[in-house]
């Protein structure tokens, strides 16, 4: 099993596995936060959503992401970026906001291309770095990065291979995001079937 197929097979558990975690909710319990200092499972979900659109088709795949002008509008939200140093503030507006019925819609268009997207990747693709010039547009042009954090985190990723790059932010860090929505089930007292 190559790197894409190991991915794409993890990829799609991933996306069962999201598509389950507001279930037995109420939008009030998805909007409001299990604790306070922890961000509500509607940012998460939107955070998880935007970091794989913006990460597999601006980055690995060079391209447009699915987060257009029609699915913010979907959506109900203005922000392009994947949400990394947000205020608590911003976050909390952004849940009250989002359509929490296009959410679902937006992360199974997402998992779609992704997995299109990798089914696709040509043969040494994933060993070729990211140029200084990809991230520019993918951070700056795009938009997918803003905040306090937008020099750290292009520190971070400098040199990164579009494999690796494809193994960090739409796997690993968003499988981390969903542990914490599972953590959150059950503060809300509704713990996962996982």
């Amino acid at each position: 099993m190559d790197m894409t197929q190991m991915f794409l097979a993890r990829h799609g558990l991933m996306h069962t596995r999201v598509d389950g975690l507001t279930e037995g909710l109420t939008d009030e319990q998805v909007r409001g936060h299990a604790h306070p200092a922890a961000n509500p499972l509607a940012w998460l979900l939107w955070h998880i959503a935007r970091s794989e659109d913006a990460s597999v088709n601006l980055l690995v795949a060079a391209g447009p992401q699915v987060l257009d002008d029609a699915w913010a509008r979907r959506l109900k939200v203005v922000r392009r970026d994947i949400g990394e140093g947000m205020t608590m503030a911003e976050v909390d507006q952004l849940c009250e906001t989002i359509d929490l019925g296009a959410l679902p819609a937006y992360w199974a268009a997402v998992g779609e291309r992704t997995a299109a997207v990798v089914s696709a990747l040509a043969p040494g693709a994933l060993d070729t770095v990211i140029s200084p010039k990809e991230f520019e547009r993918a951070i700056v042009d795009e938009g997918m990065l803003s905040g306090p954090l937008v020099s750290r985190i292009q520190e971070l990723w400098a040199g990164m291979t579009r494999g690796r790059f494809l193994m960090y932010l739409p796997f690993t860090h968003n499988y981390e995001h969903i542990g914490q929505a599972d953590l959150l089930r059950g503060l809300l007292g509704r713990p996962g079937p996982f």
